[in-house]
């Protein structure tokens, strides 16, 4: 499925590039052509060439800009609002090979881009950057938007708290250093109509899946939350046995027998489109109901969030070791629990999970489809389990130790101050909140009471 919006060749129309305009940027010349418009004489006049200023500064940034590294290698780099069939293929192409997070798949971005409500928050900013000879190098799929009165770029698609690494060439992860990336972002202010007072990259790893992130160096603010992941064995059984207590064995049978008791169990991934799209609306009811019992915002409450997660899930490659996995566990028919995540060969990385309030929930039917979908992975030469960001008892009962993810910061303006210190706080204060489960459920229930509702169950 295609989504997005194609782009296409925008002719010149009556621009004059007879001056060029000359930058000094962190001790690196900048060129940038200017355009040069006559003024208007009428409200129209003025719409005219408004309209015809944009084309050419849309025309300017879709053009390859030289780049100097440090160690001597030089790129070239092109900026882009819309994601056309050439940025399709190079990140294609970049993610033929290890590291891979779903983030950083050209069918996830392009979902992102899809979305109806995505002018009203800012502008996509994509970059694309090949070497001197034409060799895809790297792609930053960005986001500008203005936040406490500064413009501000970030990862597109931050909201899913997704694991972020940009599709990189091994040779470019190994060049590039965290000067070359500052130096970077400052020329790219200088191009970007209005620019940028600051960067801000969340929740970005160090090393995933045995590869350097570049975009991450430097950076000293671990982010609220950590990544979990578990190695998983070809023999599920053994994998049970060695990270369970016998005692937490027990306990596991006995609330399986008192889920066998509620009804008749039927536990399956979907095949179908119409089977996906029953269990995704099952999961956007279950988490709805749970963020109400909460007083907790719910993001599903946005259509096009509720799109995005369709559409995504449903453009990507459906092969014998990559697609989406979306499952369900039924009780006399009736869907109690959802886990939804995509595989991508040896990885499986899981998006979202709910269950129903019901009193099935008793029985922790979460948990039991967990260990089916595990079992069925482990059986399908699957051998990582990522349980995604965020601390949760499901996770550390499977002894998971999180991978730190990181925050990293570059500001070009005194204004963007205010809001980077706001941002290191409540992540701080956040992180601190999640690494005391006590203090953390504390609160989690004086919010609920604050807003006229139950503690939620356990």
């Amino acid at each position: 499925m295609a989504l997005g919006v194609r782009v296409t060749a925008t002719p010149m129309r009556l621009v004059s590039k007879s001056r060029a305009a000359h930058s000094q940027t962190n001790g690196m010349t900048v060129t940038a052509e200017r355009h040069i418009v006559p003024a208007p004489s009428s409200g129209m006049a003025r719409d005219a060439m408004s309209e015809l200023a944009r084309d050419a500064a849309a025309e300017h940034a879709a053009t390859w800009q030289p780049f100097a590294l440090e160690n001597g290698a030089r790129i070239e780099l092109r900026i882009s609002h819309t994601l056309d069939a050439a940025g399709l293929a190079m990140i294609a192409t970049l993610r033929e090979g290890p590291p891979r997070t779903l983030f950083s798949s050209p069918e996830w971005i392009e979902a992102w881009l899809g979305r109806g409500d995505l002018a009203r928050a800012g502008t996509p900013v994509l970059i694309f950057a090949r070497d001197d000879e034409g060799v895809p190098a790297f792609v930053l799929p960005l986001f500008l938007r203005r936040t406490g009165g500064a413009s501000v770029l970030t990862w597109l698609g931050e909201e899913t708290f997704a694991v972020q690494f940009p599709p990189c060439a091994k040779a470019m992860r190994e060049a590039l250093t965290s000067s070359d990336i500052e130096r970077l972002f400052a020329m790219l202010r200088s191009l970007l109509d209005g620019g940028f007072d600051a960067v801000r990259l969340r929740n970005q790893p160090k090393n995933w899946a045995g590869a350097s992130n570049p975009f991450a160096a430097g950076a000293n603010d671990a982010a609220p939350n950590g990544n979990f992941e578990r190695a998983l064995e070809s023999d599920y059984a053994a994998l049970y046995e060695s990270t369970f207590t016998s005692r937490e064995r027990r306990n596991h049978a006995r609330q399986r027998r008192r889920l066998h008791e509620a009804g008749s169990i039927d536990v399956s991934i979907a095949e179908t489109d119409a089977e996906r799209e029953e269990i995704l609306a099952a999961f956007f009811a279950f988490k709805t109901a749970q963020l109400e019992q909460i007083g907790a915002a719910n993001p599903f409450a946005c259509s096009e969030l509720r799109t995005f997660y369709r559409r995504g899930l449903a453009s990507l490659p459906q092969t014998p070791t990559m697609g989406p996995v979306c499952a369900g566990l039924r009780v006399d028919g009736v869907l109690v629990a959802t886990l939804l995540g995509v595989r991508d060969g040896e990885r499986f990385t899981t998006l979202m999970s709910a269950i129903t309030l019901d009193d099935v929930a008793r029985t922790s039917p979460g948990q039991q489809l967990l260990e089916h979908v595990m079992a069925d992975l482990c059986a399908r030469d699957v051998r990582v389990f990522d349980f995604g960001p965020g601390a949760s008892q499901q996770k550390l009962r499977w002894n998971m130790a999180p991978v730190t993810l990181y925050d990293r910061t570059y500001i070009f303006h005194p204004r963007a101050w205010p809001v980077v210190l706001w941002g290191r706080a409540t992540s701080g204060l956040v992180r601190r909140l999640k690494n005391n489960p006590t203090l953390f459920r504390t609160l989690s229930s004086l919010r609920a009471r604050v807003m006229g509702r139950s503690r939620p169950k356990t």
